[in-house]
């Protein structure tokens, strides 16, 4: 089956604040306009409410939606036991397109929930978490010349204090 053919069933959407935001601003004009001076000029105000409450219901339901993915990704992220996830098989998975996925993760790490990364040559999701439990069981690596770093694996300069890729302290 072709991937770039796939009709993926869920979407990740974050600028749901935008429907809000119009929503309430629908339901603002439709009760100013219930205003005895200005009911008899816009009648048809009365009418915006409708539309207004069904952005608002769908904010809401949007909202869910997205925290109810981001719950997914990062518990089907856990429980991996390699790595590197590759993030076709994680969309296949879970149902949710390669590129909001990869939106997933970059939101769970700003925030603080994850601690990963993606490879730049295959674009895999990179666990530090598992890398770092690798390292501390073989001592071999600490005592290479090279060095690493724990969160993202990546090869940094002997004297350098961060990373250069995550900025994490190396020290």
């Amino acid at each position: 089956m072709n991937r770039h053919k796939r009709n993926w069933n869920r979407r990740y959407g974050t600028d749901i604040l935008i429907v809000l935001g119009m929503g309430l601003a629908f339901i603002i004009f439709a009760l100013i306009t219930l205003f005895p001076p200005l009911y008899e000029s816009l009648p048809w105000g009365v009418y915006m409410l409708f539309p207004g409450l069904i952005m608002i219901v769908s904010y809401f339901s949007s909202k869910y939606a997205v925290k109810k993915m981001r719950r997914e990704v990062k518990g089907a992220l856990n429980s991996y036991t390699t790595n590197r996830i590759k993030i076709a098989e994680l969309s296949d998975e879970l149902k949710i397109n390669p590129k909001d996925i990869k939106r997933i993760v970059i939101d769970l790490r700003t925030n603080g929930d994850i601690k990963a990364s993606f490879d730049g040559d295959t674009g895999d999701i990179i666990l530090p978490e598992l890398i770092k439990a690798r390292k501390d069981k073989t001592e071999t690596v600490a005592q290479s010349k090279v060095e690493y770093c724990p969160y993202c694996g990546v090869k940094i300069p002997n004297r350098s204090k961060f990373c250069s890729s995550c900025g994490a302290s190396v020290e």
